[in-house]
């Protein structure tokens, strides 16, 4: 999540870091399907799951939660809230409410957690009851409706984080790159040219939103605040699947070329901000793609 953490930092080079919140979760996604598929039809299938995944992820939020919360009532806070958090149904907040939930601010950026909960709560349970083909179905089937979710809460509520906490459709690209991959439904040469397509297809599109927008506008909050910038963003499912097709085919060649690309970045985003934007107010001509993906 080097890019997420750019970003906060104002680092240069870092004005799409936050597209590794969507790296993520599809390879979260990818991962937590990959393991399901591994491990189903096996005797322990959901207590395994379940109980790894709680050990894991329980007991330090828990904790985190109940210290803010302690820390929110002797500072005076409102800890309203604190029911979603206990619940990871913190996501909905931003579609109910506003951006800024009734909670002390270092949980805020839970949502993310909870929409990950909420995949292993039910995720588990379709991968062990489908077939393969059904399980695709209701893959892209999430994934359309995911789109449309997300359309829909921003009609309702005009907040681009209501929209930002809706990437189921992210976990159901990872999940379809993991059905396929693990399951050889295409040949390791046609996958790995699609894959290749996906990632020429999302430089390409991250160079005309940056032509664009400009460099002071890459945040989803310019790309969620309109229908063609929403098809953009749920375009970055396919386009991190392709990355991390790549990189499992090709693992030194991407590695390679994601630090190329990173360093060039910085140094040409520094060289046009230094040295040609302030003589051509306006002038556009970098973008910055950073890859940072938490292989946990």
């Amino acid at each position: 999540m080097g890019g997420v953490i750019a970003l906060h930092l104002g680092c240069p080079g870092s004005a799409l870091g936050w597209t590794g919140v969507n790296l993520f979760f599809v390879l979260s996604g990818f991962l937590i399907t990959g393991i399901l598929l591994e491990d189903k039809g096996s005797q322990h299938y959901y207590a395994t799951f379940y109980c790894r995944r709680s050990l894991r992820i329980f007991p330090i939020y828990y904790l985190t939660i109940a210290t803010l919360a302690f820390a929110g009532i002797a500072t005076g806070e409102s800890i309203s809230h604190l029911p979603y958090f206990a619940t990871y149904t913190q996501n909905w907040l931003y579609a109910l409410y506003d951006v800024h939930v009734q909670f002390p601010w270092g949980a805020s950026h839970t949502w993310s957690l909870a929409i990950e909960e909420q995949f292993y709560l039910l995720w588990p349970l379709a991968v062990a009851m489908l077939p393969e083909q059904a399980l695709l179905k209701l893959v892209v089937l999430i994934i359309i409706l995911g789109n449309l979710s997300r359309d829909l809460v921003m009609h309702m509520t005009s907040q681009w984080g209501a929209g930002y906490a809706f990437q189921y459709d992210m976990l159901a690209w990872g999940a379809l790159g993991a059905i396929i991959y693990r399951g050889n439904l295409l040949p390791q040469e046609t996958l790995a040219r699609l894959a290749k397509l996906g990632v020429v297809i999302g430089i390409a599109t991250l160079v005309f939103v940056r032509l664009h927008y400009g460099p002071g506008d890459m945040g989803p909050w310019v790309w969620l605040s309109s229908r063609k910038g929403q098809l953009l963003f749920g375009g970055l499912g396919p386009f991190c699947l392709s990355i991390i097709i790549l990189a499992l085919l090709f693992t030194p060649l991407t590695i390679a070329f994601a630090i190329l690309c990173a360093s060039a970045a910085l140094v040409l985003e520094s060289y046009f901000r230094d040295t040609v934007e302030p003589l051509v107010p306006g002038t556009v001509t970098v973008v910055a793609i950073e890859w940072a993906p938490d292989l946990y």
